[in-house]
């Protein structure tokens, strides 16, 4: 149902994005394409709804009480492989499979959120240097604030990539 929403273009543009998917062909591009395909008018209109309920809970729940921003991480967990392809992989939580990206992916919210100004910033690496990543949403029409924190994060952020840190790729084969 979600990804039907994240096609709700004019039929021109969806070709278009199609085009420029289809040319990618990795796995990840053609599933999307694949959901799509098979996503009708009422999936767009249980999308709709979907979003509109999101948006009321945000709203209600954060920004008309006062709050300037949401702060969350953008992954879920760090025991993702580099190369995860959501379309190979399966993800498996406690025994149970989840969706293999909505599981452990925390920004396709704010996708189809599309009002809300996101800024993602890089936070360090974690115990297996996996990179790390924060997102930053601000209310509707308020980006300056998202960019606002992100300069203010960026400030005391300690470097992400220095020394023995910053991937040296040169003496690695290309396949």
């Amino acid at each position: 149902m979600t990804v039907s929403v994240a096609f709700r273009l004019p039929h021109r543009y969806t070709r278009a994005v199609n085009h420029i998917l289809i040319r990618q062909r990795t796995n990840y591009a053609l599933s999307i394409i694949e959901l799509a395909e098979k996503s009708g008018p009422a999936d767009v209109a249980n999308g709709d709804m979907l979003i509109s309920e999101l948006n009321r809970r945000l709203q209600d729940g954060l920004f008309l009480k006062g709050y300037d921003a949401v702060i969350a991480p953008t992954w879920a967990t760090i025991g993702l492989r580099a190369d995860y392809d959501k379309s190979v992989h399966k993800r498996v939580i406690e025994g149970q499979e989840v969706d293999p990206l909505m599981g452990p992916l925390m920004t396709p919210e704010f996708n189809l959120l599309n009002r809300y100004p996101v800024v993602a910033a890089p936070t360090g690496r974690a115990r297996n240097n996996v990179p790390t990543g924060m997102q930053i949403i601000a209310n509707g029409c308020d980006d300056l604030t998202a960019f606002r924190i992100a300069a203010a994060y960026s400030q005391v952020a300690p470097p992400l990539f220095v020394g023995d840190a910053f991937p040296d790729y040169r003496d690695q084969e290309v396949k």
